[in-house]
């Protein structure tokens, strides 16, 4: 743990960091979720489509 006061700040700046980084992966997951999402019901449109042609 810093004992200094500018050990302190550059300390809180990197778990700040760390926070942000991690809330930036997690939305890059939930966009990838829904993309994934969107395709799927894309991809099930289609094959209703494609059932309804048979």
């Amino acid at each position: 743990m810093p004992e200094s006061g500018i050990d302190l700040f550059i300390y809180s700046f990197w778990v700040d960091m760390l926070i942000a980084f991690n809330v930036l992966i997690l939305l890059l997951r939930l966009q990838d979720l829904t993309d994934f999402k969107r395709d799927l019901s894309l991809l099930t449109s289609r094959l209703g489509t494609a059932q309804d042609c048979l």
